[in-house]
């Protein structure tokens, strides 16, 4: 199979569970295991991590003591730096970095000059998505820097602004900065076969149970690699949907039915007390047969079923070819599972959609807007949950793409959300 080579131009899903105090955890493992509680500590080690790399365009600013705003080109992060912060005129840089906060969500952000020092506090904000809240909720969300040490330290007091979808936290000095989530399911989203099973772990990335905005200001804990929670702040697990779920303390397995459930995906949820509080988090399963299935705008899935897609291990991309349905190619040009934001960027990793209709109309993940047409890449995500290590292995994962733009090869028609699954064999 080919991938289509017309020419055109790159234009570069989700559901949100909103309930007091919820967070995400899954951690996929397809096996037959038993399932078994897995050992405790007390104690979050800080992990020392490199430093990020350059990911996409910088952003500049000459501020002085009269103060000023700076925001990143992506729109996520943003700096207001009082008067009086700074004495002399500074240039002030804001980097799109990868992400080597164990706990990271999207990118990392390097904040030059490093080692800066400021007078007053610089107030650090990060908006995030309703797809950054896929089974948590705010009070789980936090921002943290990174270290001498190369260690990510987790800010408390997290300023929450939920209505705004907003962060905040205030910092005298410079460094690398991520957003993060405290608890999660890893990974947050798994999709399987029929008949197949997962192992849900319930982990956390810093001390104890930390929720980074109910702690008073002026605090801070290292983030290390995950740690299972606490049996005892554990209530019970439940499934919503067709399968079965044997759960034992901080962990649980799913087996898929034997045939495609409805709903699906299906939710598996823990029950959690924290600090008195009543904890609710989710993992959502998708149950897939094999190939490549989406959706633009909420209409028919479209199935490109296994006898028409194909993994390629040279360039970690997957494809799908159907006379019937067009073209479809996802690329994240890396060799390793994980979350990865969409970009085009020449010099930089890329994370490429490309639909093609049968009428040669392209959907990609980016999309034109301003006067001047200027591209963008769009808002969204590429969940790799799995790679294919031999032949007859599978690529497994998942995409939202919140503005993609379709064009006839000529102008953009018009800006659309598309979401979607695969399971693709090698």
């Amino acid at each position: 199979m080919k991938r289509n080579t017309t020419t055109r131009k790159h234009f570069q899903w989700h559901w949100i569970a909103v309930m007091a105090l919820a967070i995400t955890l899954a951690s996929c493992k397809h096996t037959e295991s038993e399932v078994h509680t897995l050992p405790e500590t007390t104690d979050i080690i800080g992990a020392v991590k490199p430093a990020g790399e350059p990911e996409g365009p910088a952003v500049s600013a000459t501020i002085g003591p009269q103060g000023g705003t700076v925001v990143s080109a992506d729109n996520r992060i943003q700096l207001d730096i009082p008067a009086g912060a700074l004495t002399n005129e500074t240039t002030i840089i804001v980097q799109p970095i990868s992400n080597t906060n164990p706990a990271g969500k999207g990118i990392g952000y390097r904040l030059t000059p490093h080692g800066q020092q400021f007078a007053k506090p610089v107030k650090i904000t990060v908006n995030y998505t309703e797809e950054d809240l896929l089974g948590t909720i705010p009070e789980a969300l936090g921002i943290a820097y990174q270290d001498e040490k190369g260690v990510w330290q987790a800010l408390s007091g997290v300023e929450m602004n939920a209505a705004a979808k907003k962060i905040s936290v205030t910092t005298t000095h410079f460094s690398d900065w991520s957003f993060f989530e405290t608890l999660e399911i890893t990974p947050i989203r798994v999709t399987i076969g029929t008949k197949e099973s997962v192992e849900l772990k319930a982990v956390r990335y810093t001390k104890d149970e930390w929720l980074p905005s109910l702690l008073p200001a002026g605090g801070r804990t290292p983030i290390g690699e995950n740690v299972p929670i606490n049996t005892k702040s554990i209530k019970n697990w439940k499934l919503s949907g067709g399968g079965q779920l044997s759960p034992q303390g901080n962990t649980a397995k799913y087996i898929a039915p034997a045939q495609i459930p409805n709903p699906n995906p299906v939710t598996v949820s823990v029950s959690l007390t924290i600090n008195n509080s009543q904890v609710l988090l989710f993992s959502r399963i998708t149950i897939l047969e094999e190939g490549i299935t989406f959706r633009i705008d909420n209409g028919p899935w479209i199935h490109f079923d296994k006898d028409h897609t194909e993994y390629n291990s040279i360039g970690d991309q997957i494809e799908g070819q159907d006379p019937a349905l067009g073209s479809i190619y996802v690329d994240w040009n890396t060799n390793d599972p994980g979350y990865y934001l969409w970009r085009r960027w020449i010099g930089f990793p890329m994370t490429i959609f490309e639909y093609v209709t049968p009428n040669n109309h392209f959907y990609t993940a980016t999309f034109l807007d301003g006067p001047n047409d200027n591209e963008f890449d769009s808002p969204g995500f590429l969940s790799v949950d799995k790679v294919p290590n031999a032949e007859n292995d599978f690529a497994i994962g998942s995409f939202v793409i919140e503005k993609s733009g379709e064009n006839n090869g000529e102008s953009q028609l018009g800006i659309h959300r598309i979401e979607g699954h695969f399971r693709v064999k090698r």
